[in-house]
């Protein structure tokens, strides 16, 4: 029998924090498909779950896939039209995450709902929008205290529309192993024709970095957020006034802090610049299926 839900979550591991929250969690999801990536298999983590979710599908990957291409895995096994992305770090605290499977239902063109996500400093997050300045594309926080759109679907806590995830092709490889690949998901669905929702009424628990902070070097983890906010450039701006802006500005941006002593963004550039050939090549798909320039983009998002 089709279920109604499936949920995806992605481990690497933080095994002990991922148990914790998966049996909290198991309340909210009685009745659900259950697919877990794990990035870095553990034989104990495997067992562990099916004590917890004996009909749980647990998916090892062969080598380090990253957060993105291992949804991207689950995405393709789940069985129902609609899935739940859950980070290992997120917990739910009630069951309406029900309320995104109504609005999705009810609308083919959206393609994800998102929800708002509790800090460990007791901010809530997760409402967001984009906006083009000095030669970059830049994203922030966004107050939606109603239901509004939003730039992009937080890829640990958003249910999407199945068909129209694998339509645009997932998240992108380019920018394994983490940061900006949701980014880059939510902005290529709005370019083709499709949109995110923020819900604040639907509530998680998720403190950012838990996972990430604790395995990669800081300054790794700032080169990757650099890399990938130049590759989310390259992939999908095709204004020709904000290419030419960039491309001039380009210059002065790695100059300038390289005086700064900005390394992590100095090595993150040479890093995009190495995943150019990639790049190319899926940008020459990618836009083929853009209906939506980026100033009308920029429009629904830059307040």
């Amino acid at each position: 029998m089709k279920r109604a839900l499936s949920v995806v979550i992605p481990v690497y591991k933080n095994r002990n924090l991922f148990l914790a929250n998966l049996r909290q969690n198991q309340s909210f999801l009685k009745g659900s498909e259950l697919i877990i990536v794990d990035d870095a298999p553990d034989p104990l983590l495997q067992e562990a779950v099916k004590d917890l979710w004996p009909d749980a599908r647990y998916l090892r990957n062969r080598q380090n896939l990253g957060f993105g291409l291992s949804v991207n895995r689950g995405v393709r096994q789940a069985g129902s039209d609609f899935v739940l992305l859950l980070n290992s770090d997120v917990v739910l605290t009630d069951s309406k995450i029900l309320d995104a499977h109504s609005t999705l239902r009810n609308d083919p063109n959206l393609f994800a709902v998102s929800f708002a996500q509790t800090e460990k400093d007791g901010r809530t997050v997760g409402a967001n929008r984009g906006y083009f300045r000095d030669g970059l594309f830049h994203h922030s926080p966004k107050d939606c205290r109603q239901a509004c759109p939003i730039l992009w679907p937080e890829g640990g806590s958003a249910l999407v529309n199945k068909k129209l995830f694998l339509k645009l092709g997932g998240y992108s490889g380019l920018f394994a192993p983490f940061y900006w690949e949701d980014v880059d998901l939510g902005y290529r669905a709005w370019k083709s024709g499709y949109g995110t929702l923020f819900n604040p009424d639907i509530k998680v628990i998720h403190h950012h970095e838990s996972t990430i902070g604790k395995y990669f070097p800081k300054n790794f983890i700032r080169s990757i957020a650099y890399r990938n906010q130049f590759l989310f450039f390259w992939q999908n701006v095709t204004d020709k006034n904000l290419l030419t802006e960039h491309f001039r500005r380009l210059p002065g941006i790695i100059l300038g802090n390289l005086m700064k002593g900005n390394f992590p963004l100095i090595s993150g550039f040479c890093r995009a610049v190495m995943k150019l050939p990639a790049l190319i090549k899926a940008r020459r798909i990618l836009v083929k299926s853009f209906i939506r320039p980026d100033s009308e983009v920029m429009a629904l998002h830059t307040s």
